[in-house]
């Protein structure tokens, strides 16, 4: 099932609170290179073609995504705005973070498509357009020092739709023994420090 993408925006600048805040913080930082901000929500959905097909991706975006009064929205990756020197940077979870916008969506989705929870699946991210003329590096000090939280979070530099959501695998508990009573002064350091003590029993 591909993964299908919607990219939420505000109608207009005065409507785009994120990106202002976004502009705000990056000057104080004192990167006055960048003149300004466009903040927008991305939705990445999975589910069966038959469910999401164009027309229906289109009617989950206008009932669900968006508040019809400030925001609209594209079907997939907007357009980057690189003629006018524009960058992005894209925010995404890793897999496994809890996600309760998503969440929230799955829900609301299944009940407009009158099918079980469950059925579409959802990830959101967050994308920022910089409008500005700075070369990379400072492009991945912006993301890293502002904008991305690498211990929950990825960040891209274009526009991001994986082939498939990842799933983690189920969780196998295994036992292990340690001789703790019968280990050296410098294996218990060992032991501490996270050195593997499997090869103290194997000769090595």
């Amino acid at each position: 099932m591909p993964v299908h993408r919607i990219e939420v925006r505000a109608i207009h600048a005065g409507d785009d609170p994120a990106g202002a805040s976004t502009l705000n913080e990056i000057r104080e930082l004192g990167f006055n290179e960048v003149t300004d901000v466009r903040a927008s929500r991305i939705f990445l959905l999975q589910g069966p073609d038959d469910l999401l097909s164009p027309a229906a991706l289109e009617r989950i975006a206008r009932e669900v995504l968006i508040d019809p009064v400030t925001e609209t929205f594209g079907l997939g990756a907007e357009p980057s705005h690189a003629d006018e020197g524009a960058k992005i940077i894209e925010v995404h979870l890793k897999p496994g973070v809890m996600d309760p916008v998503a969440a929230s969506c799955e829900m609301a989705i299944a009940d407009l498509l009158r099918v079980p929870a469950g059925t579409v699946e959802v990830r959101t991210g967050r994308k920022y357009t910089l409008l500005v003329h700075i070369h990379d590096d400072l492009l991945a000090l912006i993301a890293k020092r502002l904008l991305v939280n690498e211990s929950i979070e990825t960040g891209h530099f274009q526009p991001f739709t994986p082939a498939a959501f990842p799933h983690g695998e189920p969780y196998q508990f295994r036992l292990t023994h340690v001789p703790i009573r019968g280990l050296s002064d410098d294996q218990l350091l060992d032991l501490s420090r996270g050195v593997p003590f499997a090869r103290w029993f194997v000769g090595a």
